[in-house]
């Protein structure tokens, strides 16, 4: 998050503050890498794999983004996607 808050710096803004609502989440290749785990917790993923075709349809991607609410990590779970747990905590439930 050093590279953000060097650029809202940069560009005359101030970084996020601690209580501040906003998460920001980077998969290593794909959201739908992500989508494709949270779909089925128990399946673990390769993030160098491409997945785009596995979730393509809308419906899943919403279900995807509705377990994500919900998630926490597992064993299976992509270390990318372990790393972003931290930033989900910003988020108020």
């Amino acid at each position: 998050m050093s590279d953000l808050d060097a650029e809202l710096r940069a560009a005359g803004q101030q970084p996020r503050g601690p209580d501040e609502a906003v998460c920001v989440l980077v998969p290593k290749r794909h959201i739908e890498t992500w989508a494709y785990h949270l779909l089925d917790c128990s399946r673990r993923v390769d993030e160098r794999r491409d997945y785009k075709r596995e979730v393509s349809d809308k419906g899943q991607l919403v279900q995807a983004g509705r377990n994500l609410v919900a998630f926490s990590p597992s064993d299976t779970c992509p270390p990318s996607l372990r790393v972003g747990q931290t930033e989900l905590a910003r988020l108020p439930r």
